[in-house]
C-alpha cells in the first residue's frame, strides 16, 4: 500500500467520530449503568428465575457478568442479542465475560473464553 494511502487511512480513522453511548433511559444503558455498580443486571420482567440465573457461572466456567433485559433492547441495535452484549461490553469497558438474555435470547461476549466454547 502506498504511504500515501496508509496516511489518509489513518487521518479518516482519527476523524472518525466515537460510537455515540445509550441513553440510561434505553435498555442497553441501564445495563452499562448498573455494570458501574454490579455483576447481574435485571430489568424488571426477567424471564428466567433467580434459580435459572445461578446456573450461568457453571455453563460458562467462570463468573461472568450477567444481564436480563426485555426484548425490546434488540430493537436497540441492529443485530440481535449478539450485537446488545458486543455493544454493553464496548460501553461499559467491560472485561473477561458477559451473557446477555434479551427477551428469551442468549448472547454472549467474552475476551476470556474462546469462541467456540463462547458459542
Amino acid at each position: 500500500m502506498p504511504r500515501s494511502v496508509f496516511v489518509a487511512l489513518i487521518a479518516i480513522l482519527a476523524l472518525a467520530p466515537d460510537a455515540h453511548a445509550h441513553a440510561p433511559a434505553t435498555a442497553i444503558g441501564r445495563a452499562v449503568e448498573a455494570f458501574g455498580q454490579v455483576s447481574v443486571s435485571y430489568d424488571p420482567r426477567p424471564v428466567v428465575s433467580d434459580v435459572e440465573a445461578g446456573g450461568f457461572p457453571q455453563i460458562v466456567g467462570s463468573n461472568p457478568k450477567v444481564a436480563f433485559m426485555p426484548a425490546s433492547a434488540s430493537s436497540e441495535i441492529v443485530g440481535g442479542p449478539d450485537t446488545v452484549v458486543a455493544e454493553i461490553a464496548r460501553e461499559a469497558d467491560l472485561a473477561r465475560t458477559l451473557v446477555v438474555l434479551v427477551g428469551a435470547e442468549l448472547g454472549a461476549w467474552s475476551d476470556e473464553i474462546g469462541a467456540n466454547r463462547l458459542a
